[in-house]
């Protein structure tokens, strides 16, 4: 399981698109789940489930020190 934790109103980065983590579960695996909603153009407002697990190759998480209010 991934040591670093990923809280609501965290950005992060998942296959080269920006998101905003809604919620964050735990499935009946144990496995994380992230509810996020998309910021960056391409995924502008659409919502999506990742299960941090098979993203860890992909997943980055954006320091808010780096972040532009929008």
């Amino acid at each position: 399981m991934p040591t670093t934790t990923i809280a609501p109103g965290a950005r992060v980065r998942i296959r080269d698109a920006e998101w905003l983590v809604k919620r964050k579960d735990i499935n009946s695996e144990g496995a994380e789940v992230l509810d996020v909603v998309g910021l960056s153009e391409l995924v502008e407002d659409q919502e999506a489930r990742f299960i941090r697990e098979l993203e860890e190759d992909t997943l980055e998480i954006i320091d808010p020190a780096e972040t532009e209010k929008r």
